[in-house]
């Protein structure tokens, strides 16, 4: 009974977390390489009844259930070398955001629009919705779990290393928030793109 409540929960997380993780993936790939001209061609040449359906996403989708339907090691391998290209590409943004961005965003910038200043513009409201956000980073440490036929001591072993991986997400994503509102006037911050919207942004203001 306790295993099939766990697998009800688990199917449930994955039908939440693919279509959130798709839709980022595509938003981010939208602004990158097509300045986000696949959107705006949707919006003009598709009924409004797809208006919320994101047709970039859903490619995302299939294109990455066909690498897992070519077999664990292909899926394997794409794991380790995106893995490393995300870290590497979040250590250089904090790097560069660090570098180039100007404290003052954190407290004293103020929207324009309406007057809010930087520091928690949205109140509890927003601190709650960004922990939200936020807590689709941890997504996927139960698959650790997976590997416990594989460990010598599991026992042992497993608590470490979902311990030290929600340290290492922890740290990671609390460093790229911070970042981003050092290098970025929050008003300026985009919702769907985050670090490409935070570049185009600060390039922008140059």
């Amino acid at each position: 009974m306790g295993a099939a409540i766990v697998g009800f929960f688990l199917i449930g997380e994955l039908l939440i977390q693919a279509p959130m993780l798709a839709v980022g993936v595509a938003n981010n790939i939208d602004a990158f390489l097509f300045n986000e001209t696949v959107t705006t061609w949707q919006s003009a040449h598709f009924p409004p009844l797809l208006d919320n359906t994101d047709l970039l996403a859903i490619g995302v989708m299939l294109i990455f259930a066909g690498i897992n339907m070519v077999g664990i090691r292909s899926i394997s391998c794409l794991n380790i070398v995106s893995s490393v290209v995300s870290v590497l590409s979040l250590l250089l943004f904090c790097v560069s955001a660090l570098v180039y961005g100007d404290s003052s965003n954190l407290s004293e910038v103020v929207n324009p629009e309406d007057g809010r200043t930087g520091f928690a513009p949205f109140g509890v409201n927003g601190i709650i919705s960004g922990a939200g956000i936020a807590f689709f980073a941890f997504v996927g440490l139960e698959s650790v779990v997976t590997l416990a036929e594989e460990a010598v001591n599991p026992r042992r072993d497993l608590p470490r290393a979902t311990g030290l991986s929600f340290f290492i997400v922890l740290t990671i994503y609390v460093v790229t928030a911070f970042s981003i509102a050092y290098f970025t006037p929050w008003y300026e911050i985009s919702g769907t793109t985050g670090l490409i919207g935070s570049l185009k942004s600060k390039g922008n203001q140059e």
